[in-house]
């Protein structure tokens, strides 16, 4: 519940930012509040060996995370401008639309890869599948009476 209470916060407070500075500004200073509660973390000595344990893993986990941080970037950029043109309300439900795309990709992964599929733990057996499916019909109905 309080992540829900947090999360309507900061999404109405982004609106308001955006009647006042642009869109650009916002994204610098969100990154900018974000790199100064990020670095006194690396003070921390697990946190910091695992950071830079993760670059020994090899070519494909720095990889992902660069897609991740990608996709990470155009995402935030494009709900930021939504935000500035659209309703609140109307654009925090566009984000309830992941679940279903991420149900999509799995089942995609699946079937074209199931060897990948096998390493992040995905189970895509045909009641997991069934499962998913029942999830992603729910997740449907669901936007559908918030928007």
């Amino acid at each position: 519940m309080s992540f829900w209470i947090l999360t309507a916060a900061y999404y109405l407070s982004l609106k308001y930012l955006l009647f006042s500075i642009d869109e650009w500004s916002l994204y610098i200073w969100s990154s900018l509040g974000t790199l100064i509660v990020a670095m006194p973390l690396m003070a921390v000595r697990s946190i910091r060996e695992e950071v830079f344990g993760f670059f020994g893993r090899g070519s494909f986990a720095i990889g992902a995370l660069i897609s991740e941080e990608a996709f990470q970037f155009l995402g935030l950029i494009f709900s930021i401008f939504a935000y500035a043109i659209g309703s609140v309300t109307l654009v925090s439900s566009v984000g309830a639309l992941q679940p279903i795309l991420t149900v999509m990709l799995i089942m995609i992964l699946g079937a074209l890869a199931p060897r990948l599929a096998k390493e992040l733990n995905e189970r895509t057996d045909r009641s997991s599948l069934m499962q998913k499916g029942a999830a992603f019909m729910m997740v449907i109905v669901g936007v559908y009476f918030v928007s």
